[in-house]
């Protein structure tokens, strides 16, 4: 039985909910595991911190470009004339979601291990573009051209 727009739509949003928790959950988790006490370069001197933050905004970026650009795939894939379909709307934004949560982790982690507040602030820059991504459904309703 293929997956209906409004069945797609709900899951999609129950996924969005579930994957925007894990960065509260997350944080508490490293936070509490980890308490940031000093720095990690007061601690491994300073090629070590350089390390965490290459690895950090490495891991940013490749999650948020991979993560938009496999959305896209799917929507490319599941196109039917002037919409998506259900199941392409549900599975590029799971690889959306899930590629923000990546990268939002990262940042997440970073903070654990360094102790530097400032990856903080990058695992920010997810989160709001993780409530900014809110689905809506409107790529599955058709579309008519319109000629002006």
């Amino acid at each position: 039985m293929p997956l209906s727009a409004g069945a797609s739509l709900w899951t999609t949003r129950g996924a969005w909910l579930a994957l925007l928790l894990t960065y509260p959950g997350l944080a508490a988790v490293l936070l509490l595991a980890n308490p940031p006490v000093g720095s990690l370069g007061e601690q491994t001197g300073l090629l070590g911190f350089t390390w965490v933050i290459a690895a950090t905004l490495l891991m940013l970026v490749l999650g948020l470009m991979m993560g938009y650009y496999m959305r896209g795939q799917a929507y490319k894939m599941f196109w039917r004339r002037d919409q998506i379909r259900p199941l392409g709307y549900l599975l590029g934004n799971l690889m959306l979601f899930i590629g923000l949560t990546v990268g939002g982790a990262g940042a997440l982690v970073g903070l654990a291990v360094t102790g530097a507040w400032g990856f903080a602030l990058l695992a920010a820059a997810p989160l709001v573009l993780h409530v900014l991504n809110f689905p809506h459904g409107k790529p599955m309703q058709p579309h008519p051209p319109r000629f002006t």
